[in-house]
């Protein structure tokens, strides 16, 4: 009955996206204006920037490559308004219109500490996302990137085993683990893993510099269709700056050894008539000892280069690379029963050989393109190798008198990745519509992972589990926004996604492969109005999933692979005063139990 209720969902959707287009297909404009939002400094093109057209009370909002439109201009004299956090406010007067006539600016924003009362609550309903800027970032300490997730409202972490480790994870009721149900991006790179020897959506963010990420865009629930595997709870994106205002070192030094180097080197900035490059590379060291009795000896290195290339002011290339690699020995848990009988102190431990290594490269190159006033496509292809250790104690001598407890669980994996989209908008008159269509690619190529009894991390007692595993999920999505009126908007969507599971279980004899394969549909339904320039309200609703392990897939012969995750939510958003901003969203939300292997 579900399933024939989904299909149906589905099928409904499909038919309403698909008609709009063909229905605003043909349509003409009187004239328009279009343009560019750059930084002042460092010339990075902007991408979330509110655009307003004063006197047609109509917003837009810069696309990923700083692009802005407003169509079907009756002719005349219009002035826009252009604001983004952390940037002082612009604006442009005396834009001329023609009939038939595309007028092309380019606005340069300077950077200005944030003025709460002149924000105005406006969102882009296509993006359905909220943004944490640089300038927000640069106010707290951080020592790594994990902790930048605690300025996202409603997220909070726990750090798990010195620091080494993905950190714990509790958003909206949901304990997340290590990212079982928040979706996790650094610069388009998935972040989560799937199917990992500790834990099912394992989501390690220390390979990124906190200094060098620039936005970090966050979403609630499961209501975007681009979002699909462990965006039940919501999604984080982080982006690193695409160029550097200039160079910088900064050297940070605390109590228990610890040590910090971070720099960054602006190494390219050129410009002429038809392209502008930037090139920077930066790297950070971290070393700490920490206040336990063990020490844990932590330490960590991250390297990062980035060059971005502009080419006619529509088309953009941006290659990334990226290196880290940590080792520590961590604090552990520790029974309270031996600290009062004084066998060891409060910061003592039972096993001081816990702790573990792991490393990440990472190459990605990301293309934009600006086809049309009406249309831009943007394609990435990312490669990462991944290298994990981890030695634990959970239960000390329970099993093992002798010899211990101590388990490692260890992995080698590739990640190979395409994930492209084409945006069009059309109009209807006063109405319009942008319907975007994504592909989306993910192989994840996990050699030797194992689950196995040690000693003092260099003795193997016993291998419980061991095995290869070749999971691939490709989807499909489509979206669409239709603005009824200026204020109001709905957005409906559908994500389909196709996973092939594959574990080669290394412990019998035949290493016979086993593979389940599974296809599921996401629908998504949204609405959305401004009432004024302080307040906005909103009706979500969306269905989502998380995968389970391959292993526990495989050995379920198929069942429970993708549980299902159903939200729906009502709020609204608004300044009732000038230095006061509130949220107040009501959130109904429903699971299905899913299995991982954690630890």
């Amino acid at each position: 009955m579900e399933r024939c209720t989904t299909k149906k969902y589905t099928v409904v959707l499909f038919w309403l996206i698909l008609v709009f287009p063909s229905a605003f297909a043909g349509i003409t404009h009187n004239g328009s204006i279009e343009g560019l939002v750059y930084h002042a400094d460092s010339r990075e093109l902007l991408a979330g920037a509110s655009i307003r057209l004063e006197g047609a009370q109509q917003v837009s909002f810069t696309n990923e490559l700083g692009y802005f439109s407003f169509r079907d201009l009756p002719k005349g004299t219009y002035r826009i308004s252009v604001s983004y956090i952390g940037f002082r406010t612009q604006t442009i007067d005396d834009i001329l219109v023609q009939d038939g006539e595309t007028n092309s600016i380019k606005i340069y924003l300077e950077s200005e500490n944030i003025n709460l009362p002149e924000i105005e609550v406006q969102s882009d309903p296509f993006r359905n996302l909220q943004a944490i800027s640089a300038l927000d970032i640069r106010t707290r300490p951080l020592a790594n990137a994990q902790e930048m997730l605690r300025i996202v409202p409603g997220i909070v972490l726990a750090q798990h085993a010195g620091g080494g480790k993905a950190e714990q994870i509790f958003l909206r009721g949901f304990d997340i683990d290590h990212g079982t149900d928040i979706h996790i991006e650094a610069d388009g790179l998935p972040v989560n893993m799937v199917s990992h020897a500790h834990g099912q959506g394992y989501a390690d963010m220390h390979f990124i510099i906190p200094e060098f990420v620039q936005r970090i865009d966050f979403r609630k629930g499961p209501y975007s269709a681009d979002l699909g595997n462990f965006s039940t709870a919501g999604s984080a994106h982080l982006e690193t700056a695409n160029a550097l205002d200039g160079s910088f070192v900064k050297l940070e030094s605390g109590s228990f050894d610890h040590y910090r180097l971070v720099t960054g080197l602006d190494l390219l900035r050129r410009e002429d008539q038809q392209t502008l490059q930037r090139a920077y590379a930066g790297a950070e060291v971290n070393y700490a000892n920490g206040y336990f009795d063990a020490p844990q000896r932590f330490n960590r290195i991250n390297v990062l280069a980035k060059y971005n290339l502009l080419v006619g002011e529509r088309k953009s290339l941006i290659a990334s690379f990226s290196t880290f690699s940590s080792s520590w020995d961590a604090s552990g848990q520790i029974p309270e029963r031996a600290v009062e009988s004084g066998q060891i102190g409060r910061f003592g431990a039972i096993d001081p050989t816990e702790g573990g290594h792991t490393s990440r490269t990472n190459f990605s190159l990301s293309y934009f393109h600006n086809i049309s006033s009406r249309t831009y496509t943007r394609h990435q292809l990312y490669y990462s190798d991944y290298r994990f250790e981890l030695y634990s104690n959970f239960t000390f001598f329970s099993r093992d008198s002798i010899r211990g407890d101590q388990i490692r669980q260890k992995e080698g994996r590739s990640i190979l990745g395409y994930d492209g989209k084409v945006h069009h908008s059309s109009e209807l008159g006063k109405m319009r519509f942008d319907s975007e269509l994504g592909l989306q690619l993910r192989a994840d190529l996990v050699d030797d992972i194992s689950l196995a009894y040690t000693q003092n991390r260099s003795t193997t007692l016993e291998t419980v589990a061991w095995g290869d595993i070749n999971e691939i999920n490709a989807a499909l999505y489509y979206s669409g926004v239709l603005w009824f009126t200026p204020q109001l908007s709905a957005t409906a969507g559908v994500r389909i996604d196709q996973f092939v599971f594959d574990y080669e279980d290394k412990t019998t004899d035949d290493y016979r492969p086993q593979t389940v394969t599974k296809r599921l549909a996401s629908p998504k339904l949204s609405l959305q109005y401004q009432i004024n320039t302080r307040w906005q309200a909103f009706v979500q609703s969306g269905l989502g999933f998380h995968s389970n392990d391959t292993r526990v897939v495989v050995a379920q012969l198929g069942r429970q692979i993708l549980p299902r995750a159903y939200g729906l939510e009502a709020g609204v958003v608004g300044k009732p005063f000038a230095r006061t901003f509130v949220q107040a969203r009501p959130v109904a939300a429903r699971s299905r139990p899913g299995i991982c292997v954690c630890g």
